[in-house]
């Protein structure tokens, strides 16, 4: 295996891109990255020894995985580093008649495999011309034939004596409906097992543009504080659910917190509706707040420290 640099700007936050099978850096250069991250993309399957230097020094690691990707992250990066880990059109059994590709397709695939089946099979992977037409620049200028049959063979023998790490911080896979390598019922019936994983029905085929799902993980959080900043004059009067929900949960608060005084830390106080709630309650006399945006002061104690 084999990991580069997309993005390296010397970030303390990092996003781990496991490619999928017969991909190389040209399908995932030019995504739409979020700010503060770099990122590195890991490949070729042939083996499992991966050197994880690259990753030393952040101190949080995103992980993304497609395809058969999804089994090289479970069986090759560290469970303990992973902040959280996001599958998509991939399952952790690569070959495998219920829970992956049909062990009949993936060993034909190997054995037939030259350049006529490989582009057959990259058409397969979008559900029209005009997708291939657009795929196809972004797809390796050379393929190793003999390459890519080493990783497929490798990886239906190597999986066949590996169990799945049920404890990989799997948060969330994302499934095509219309997906013609890895079936959408199997992706559901291997997810099915891992109960804290979520699993999102997506329209599209087995390759699916990426930048919308990196949005959905990585919001830009510059544009969402602006942006609730510049609603705070109708948020208060408005928001009428999220002030009920501040007034349950400092109703819970009187119970489960008895004592007055100390320290307080609010994520995400906003325009105060918890806040206030809280502060007679509470009577804090230290306070820290953090949020997305400059908030008001809610002078709640002695000594109150803002954080954006």
């Amino acid at each position: 295996m084999k990991s580069e640099f997309l993005v390296k700007k010397g970030e303390n936050r990092l996003i781990v891109i496991y490619a999928g099978w017969s991909s190389d850096s040209r399908l995932y250069a030019g995504l739409r990255f979020p700010k503060g991250y770099d990122v590195a993309l890991v490949s070729g399957y042939t083996d499992l020894d991966l050197n994880l230097s690259f990753t030393e020094g952040y101190a949080t690691i995103a992980l993304i995985a497609w395809s058969l990707g999804v089994w090289a992250a479970e069986n090759s990066f560290p469970a303990d580093r992973v902040t959280f880990a996001v599958a998509v059109n991939g399952t952790p059994y690569p070959c495998d008649d219920l829970k992956g590709i049909p062990s009949a397709v993936f060993k034909t695939t190997r054995k037939r495999l030259d350049e006529r089946n490989l582009r057959k099979f990259r058409r397969r992977m979008v559900s029209s011309k005009e997708d291939f037409d657009n795929l196809l620049p972004l797809l390796p200028e050379n393929d190793d034939i003999d390459s890519l049959k080493s990783e497929l063979l490798f990886i239906s023998e190597e999986s066949t004596r590996r169990s799945p790490d049920a404890s990989f911080p799997w948060e969330r896979a994302y499934v095509s409906n219309s997906d013609s390598i890895f079936p959408d019922d199997a992706q559901r019936e291997a997810w099915k097992e891992r109960s804290d994983v979520e699993c999102v029905s997506v329209e599209g085929s087995h390759y699916l543009e990426l930048n919308p799902i990196l949005t959905a993980l990585f919001p830009e959080k510059a544009t969402v504080g602006s942006k609730f900043h510049s609603a705070i004059t109708t948020y208060h009067d408005e928001a009428t659910a999220q002030r009920a929900i501040a007034s349950h949960l400092a109703d819970l608060i009187k119970t489960l917190i008895p004592s007055k005084g100390g320290k307080l830390l609010e994520i995400g106080p906003a325009t105060g509706f918890l806040t206030g709630c809280v502060a007679d309650i509470l009577r804090p006399t230290e306070a820290d707040f953090i949020d997305l945006f400059p908030t008001g002061r809610f002078n709640i104690a002695d000594k109150e420290s803002y954080h954006c």
